[in-house]
């Protein structure tokens, strides 16, 4: 499930430039690093829902898809965070 995450993400899920992005365009996160940060496995369900971070940021779907993941089931989405949990945190770059 998560490839998809790694077409934006990158390969190694560090983030960057997103490939075919307009110049000017958010990079995208480094998602490495989510679950090594003050992210929740709750608080991830909740912004693949709804879009809105734990921090109070809404994020513009046309750069992080969330109105597509919303409708995942709970398990999938907790599958999502289990895979990230196993990711290693890399930071820097």
């Amino acid at each position: 499930m998560a490839e998809v995450c790694s077409a934006c993400h990158g390969s190694d899920f560090t983030g960057g430039p997103i490939p075919g992005a307009e110049p000017g365009s958010p990079e995208a996160t480094n998602i490495t690093i989510l679950t090594q940060s003050q992210w929740t496995s709750e608080n991830f369900a909740s912004f693949m829902r709804t879009g809105l971070t734990h921090y109070g940021k809404q994020v513009d779907n046309e750069y992080m898809p969330w109105e597509r993941f919303r409708n995942l089931t709970d398990d999938e989405i907790a599958a999502l965070w289990l895979f990230l949990s196993t990711l290693t945190p890399i930071t820097g770059g």
